[in-house]
């Protein structure tokens, strides 16, 4: 989980500090509480025993809705964190149940969580029954008793189906899925996870469902099959089931089970109601996964033209064949625009009069910016400034003199860059420098001597760019070249000639580009072009 991209990674593969830091924001959900007083770790537990969402048509859909709202909440405590998912083909006994990260495999769940999720105490009720009373409380205990079993591939799950019609292979892998679920939850974990009424009280719960959810967002992004990211095609011959269409509980004000519960309690001060099935965009759209693609804007701003393409670090061609997924042009975005992708949207932005529009990026749709969200015009952000998009927040620096602000954004404001975090002057961050992000990290770029620095990002310290992790200077990245983030990885781009080099991205070694992945030349894009990679 390079801090801060926006990536969900399998949990096997996070450094300790990355590890830590998942932990920590677990933790520190104990010490976040509802106006009901029920802490946001142990309101997920109080959502799954209202609603119980299993064996339908929306059981994928709805727990996409609660592994992305329960990501929002960990990211409260930490912004650069997102959720990593178990990989349950393989065993988690020794990397990710150990004391320092997900408690015990056998027994008591225990450290890190002792005393907080689990009191310890040895007088267990019956399961199926709250342990020990309201859930202002933690349970009595929860305990594992993992015992690996073989689980079937990722291409056997997300393949379940294909030799089916279209308007049947939602169904048929849907099925296949949750079947694969309920295995991980009752013959694999075992212990308090694997009863359906109680299983949210183990945290490991999220990385079991943000595993069921990659395998969901894998199934939608499989080349050729766009119409598995279509609200209107993804659920096939379901797509009229009512569980479907109806509203997600309990975040529409009701229940399934008892009475419904704060935050969303209509007419209450802290009312949080959202009315939206499981065919809305925020739903069908999958989140960004380590094992999915991403996609790549490729704009040509003195015409407007722009292609869409999907990034495959493991193709011999990071733009595989069939080509674009999308291709057209814009007659309003052109040459004097800069465009800045955020989350899901694009910040389309003229540095010469400061106006702006935020655009929602929608791959789907024939025009993959359909409608601006909002516009309007800044005064102080213009022509001299450089913005820098680096998880929930936009970094506006000045490279004449070093000055720069950071801004919180928030595609719900009048004004998407509402806040400003904090403000300074770097005295070694000026003109001759870029600025990348990547992760958790600023790669500083001189492409005049190829030197570099690698410093960490951190919005809440008083400088952002707090602490210098590496520095060196390469050979073959200079002047002519363009840098550009991608995932867990950064392309190398010679606009000049087309050429490109893939290069890892590893902030632990010296050179934080230690691998190259693969390399080739374009013979359509180059200069005139910019790339812009989406999530």
């Amino acid at each position: 989980m390079a801090l801060g991209d926006g990536i969900r990674r399998n949990a096997a593969t996070l450094s300790t500090v990355e590890l830590n830091a998942v932990r920590d924001a677990f933790l520190g959900l104990d010490k976040k509480k509802y106006s009901d007083k029920v802490s946001y770790w142990f309101k997920q537990d109080q959502i799954h025993s209202a609603t119980h969402v299993h064996e339908d048509a929306s059981f994928l859909p709805w727990h996409r809705e609660l592994v992305n709202r329960f990501e929002l909440l960990l990211q409260e405590v930490n912004p650069l964190v997102s959720l990593p998912y178990w990989d349950w083909t393989t065993d988690p006994k020794g990397t990710l149940f150990k004391n320092t990260f997900m408690g015990s495999s056998s027994g008591k769940m225990g450290a890190p969580f002792g005393g907080i999720f689990d009191n310890n105490d040895n007088n267990e009720l019956p399961s199926r029954i709250r342990q020990q009373g309201p859930f202002t409380l933690p349970p009595k205990v929860v305990t594992r008793a993992v015992t690996p079993v073989s689980m079937a591939s990722d291409e056997t799950i997300i393949t379940t189906g294909n030799g089916l019609p279209q308007s049947q292979q939602w169904p048929a892998f849907r099925n296949a899925l949750q079947r694969v679920h309920n295995t991980a939850h009752s013959s694999y974990l075992g212990g308090t996870i694997s009863d359906g009424h109680i299983a949210f009280q183990d945290p490991f719960v999220f990385l079991l469902h943000c595993n069921v959810d990659r395998l969901f967002a894998k199934w939608q992004t499989v080349p050729g099959q766009e119409w598995r990211l279509d609200p209107k095609q993804v659920y096939g011959d379901e797509s009229n089931d009512p569980s479907l269409l109806a509203e997600l509980q309990p975040w529409n004000g009701t229940v399934r089970i008892g009475n419904p519960i704060v935050p969303w309690i209509p007419g209450t001060p802290d009312n949080q109601i959202v009315h939206k099935s499981s065919k809305h965009p925020s739903v069908v759209k999958p989140p960004r996964y380590d094992s999915t693609p991403s996609m790549v804007l490729d704009w040509v701003p003195v015409d407007g033209g722009y292609r869409v393409w999907r990034f495959d670090a493991n193709s011999s061609d990071p733009f595989p064949n069939p080509g674009p997924l999308l291709k057209g042009k814009w007659s309003s975005i052109q040459s004097g625009h800069e465009l800045i992708p955020i989350d899901d949207h694009v910040l389309d932005w003229v540095p010469g009069d400061g106006s702006y529009r935020l655009w929602c990026f929608v791959p789907t749709s024939s025009d993959p910016l359909p409608g601006p969200v909002q516009s309007g015009t800044w005064s102080s952000i213009r022509s001299g400034h450089v913005l820098i998009p680096i998880g929930g927040f936009v970094l506006d620096w000045v490279p004449a003199d070093g000055g720069y602000r950071l801004w919180s954004f928030d595609p719900g404001a009048s004004d998407p860059l509402p806040t400003k975090v904090q403000s300074g002057t770097w005295s070694s961050i000026r003109s001759g420098h870029v600025l990348i992000p990547i992760g958790g990290f600023v790669l500083d770029w001189v492409p005049a001597d190829g030197g570099y620095r690698l410093w960490s990002f951190d919005p809440g310290a008083s400088d952002p760019l707090p602490t210098k992790v590496q520095s060196g200077t390469w050979s073959s990245i200079r002047s002519g070249h363009r840098l550009i983030p991608m995932g867990g990885y950064i392309l190398d781009w010679v606009p000049a000639d087309g050429s490109y080099r893939l290069w890892t991205f590893d902030h632990r070694v010296k050179d934080p580009l230690p691998t190259l992945k693969q390399s080739g030349t374009w013979g359509s894009i180059r200069s005139g072009h910019d790339l812009i990679t989406m999530r």
